[in-house]
């Protein structure tokens, strides 16, 4: 995924654009799901980060939107409240 070009932070326009980033959406979207089911907090909020340009551009990229944001979005949430960021999850939830 390093040498893509579609990909943020570059955001290209390629052939293949589309089909690149919602691939590499799904593969963090994943990598959320299995380091939270690990109990990683360090990986769960680095791939939740690397996350956030995707959801954030899916709209002005041409991109699908992602059945699993609803998802996610939720177990966020949910770690910022049971980590008592409760400053951090006022602002999640009025984005």
């Amino acid at each position: 995924m390093i040498v893509l070009e579609s990909l943020p932070p570059m955001n290209c326009d390629t052939p293949n654009a589309q089909d690149e980033r919602n691939i590499a959406r799904e593969v963090y979207e994943y990598a959320v799901y299995y380091a939270n089911n690990s109990g990683d907090k360090n990986e769960f909020q680095r791939y939740i980060s690397c996350l956030r340009p995707y959801y954030a551009t899916s709209t002005g990229t041409g991109t699908t939107e992602s059945s699993n944001k609803s998802l996610i979005s939720g177990l966020k949430l949910l770690y910022l409240l049971v980590e008592n960021r409760l400053c951090d999850f006022h602002c999640e939830v009025n984005l």
